[in-house]
């Protein structure tokens, strides 16, 4: 039989009809876009309807501030075009407004009679008036040009002296125009730095009277398969709430490298389902990046994170086993059972347990903020300060320690948890060659680039880790360990550039310059 590549959606919804004893469907099936290729926007649209998504979020280079409605046309048009392509296939647009818009604000009158509120409450009707095919905006806070948080109250200092009242004013603006005057969907993101940020971004939400929905990053901060579950999950009072999860993969690889995470997004559900028993905030489901710019879910083998979602949507019980095996049937149309698909099955799974193995230390953020290499051990051990776990998981703490000062058998239990992802990886590729004749020549060309992509990977994290870590330890061998990983490198480095892997046309994430940077850096500060 030979495994041919189907339309995932073409069963990412009918395999939900007629499931026994399955959850009832969430009413909230998303997708975010970021990037601003009009074409592309217009395909991934067009298959809206085909997963069964029901809202798309507009966000990044497409629009992300409410006064490029009054000053940038090509934003306007961009929306209305996009807008009306989503309403086409049955579904809401969203814009994302992050506020506040502007740079360098430093003090702001927060009283919705004062002169700044009424100019943002004329923005937004100015946003609405030139674009009303838009159907709700996402309020920003976290990330904005500037955040509220830092902002001195120009008026009524005691009214807005805590953090919170800053926050219900900006909803509380916004709603007035968008809910009241023209009867749109208010939504608000949740999305923080540091723990600090969350008894204020709770309370503001919780106490507002708007019936607004939320959106919170199903982990505190960014995505990490290893931190715990965001605390506001469950817990912003009353109102709505969706997760915001990534299926573009954008710190595994972006799609480049394959990150096939119906494990990690079912998990999560099964979390979010757990707090839910206790939650006043009803859990409506979720929406999921499709891109990170230029690099797609679509067309990759991270399309499974949007099948997943579809699935978890649709039935928020259902295990990654079962998503996986749907998966698999939908997109290479090969039978449960199967030689086949057993082999499928193993090679998807394994993905995601490459990416966690080379990606983390010990399950800490170690190396970089996104799928690229550091630039230096020194920029490596900022992110980690930056990133550590111990800030949402103080029993954490001891391996923070150990990774910060590293002794000889730390080290060597990173370079083995290395060496696994490696043999992961590498036992992807072996099971490949069985696969040659079950499938269509461009499809196995493909899944070949992208298994020898994150093979090649593996082997560049595992140097890179040696060399970072053996930089921080005290160990009398770690400068002969630091110097063996550097020429290592500089070795796949010339590799890359010589042509030894002619199925690399895309050398991203690790063009052999990063390498190369890498090491000049790290010999340097040795």
């Amino acid at each position: 039989m030979t495994c041919r590549l189907l339309s995932v959606a073409s069963v990412a919804l009918a395999s939900l009809a007629g499931a026994a004893f399955a959850a009832e469907p969430l009413p909230f099936h998303g997708w975010t876009l970021t990037q601003d290729d009009m074409d592309y926007n217009l395909a991934v649209i067009g298959q809206v309807r085909d997963f069964g998504v029901t809202h798309v979020q507009l966000s990044h280079r497409i629009v992300t501030r409410v006064d490029q409605f009054q000053t940038e046309p090509e934003v306007v048009q961009r929306v209305r075009v996009l807008a009306d392509a989503i309403h086409a296939q049955g579904g809401q647009a969203i814009v994302w407004m992050q506020e506040l818009n502007t740079s360098d604000t430093y003090t702001y009158c927060f009283d919705l009679d004062g002169e700044d509120m009424q100019a943002k409450m004329q923005a937004y009707r100015d946003a609405l008036t030139a674009a009303p095919e838009i159907d709700g905006v996402m309020i920003s806070f976290g990330s904005a040009p500037t955040e509220l948080a830092y902002i001195v109250p120009s008026c009524q200092p005691l009214a807005f002296a805590a953090v919170k009242e800053k926050y219900k004013a900006m909803i509380e603006a916004v709603s007035r125009v968008v809910m009241d005057e023209f009867g749109k969907q208010v939504y608000v993101r949740t999305f923080y730095h540091k723990g600090y940020e969350i008894p204020y971004l709770r309370s503001a939400i919780a106490e507002t009277q708007r019936p607004i929905v939320a959106m919170s990053k199903s982990e505190p901060n960014d995505f990490e398969p290893y931190y715990p579950l965001n605390a506001l999950m469950g817990d912003i009072g009353p109102h709505d709430q969706i997760f915001e999860l990534d299926c573009a993969g954008e710190y595994w690889g972006r799609g480049a490298i394959p990150f096939v995470a119906a494990e990690y997004f079912a998990q999560r559900y099964r979390e979010a389902r757990a707090r839910q028993t206790d939650a006043a905030s009803p859990f409506i489901g979720s929406t999921c990046r499709v891109d990170r710019y230029e690099y797609s879910a679509m067309g990759t083998l991270n399309e499974a994170n949007l099948f997943a979602q579809a699935q978890l949507v649709g039935d928020s019980d259902l295990d990654w086993q079962t998503i996986l095996d749907r998966f698999i049937r939908s997109k290479f149309g090969v039978e449960a059972g199967t030689a086949p698909h057993r082999q499928l099955f193993d090679i998807l799974r394994r993905t995601y347990w490459v990416g966690r193995k080379m990606y983390y230390a010990k399950g800490e953020w170690a190396f970089k903020k996104g799928s690229e290499l550091p630039a230096s051990n020194a920029d490596a051990l900022s992110l980690m300060f930056d990133k550590t776990i111990s800030q949402w998981d103080v029993a954490y703490a001891p391996v923070t320690a150990q990774l910060l000062s590293p002794s000889r058998q730390v080290v060597l239990e990173l370079l083995q948890e290395k060496f696994e992802a490696m043999d992961l990886a590498q036992r992807n590729l072996d099971a490949l060659p069985e696969l040659r004749t079950r499938m269509a020549a461009q499809v196995f060309a493909s899944l070949e680039t992208l298994l020898t992509k994150q093979r090649v990977a593996t082997e560049i994290w595992f140097h890179m880790a040696g060399a970072v870590f053996g930089g921080r330890s005290l160990s009398p061998e770690s400068s002969a360990w630091v110097s063996w990983h550097l020429d290592e490198l500089e070795r796949l480095a010339d590799a890359l550039d010589n042509g030894a892997y002619p199925q690399i046309v895309d050398p991203y994430p690790f063009p052999s310059s990063d390498l190369r940077a890498f090491v000049d850096n790290t010999r340097g500060g040795f």
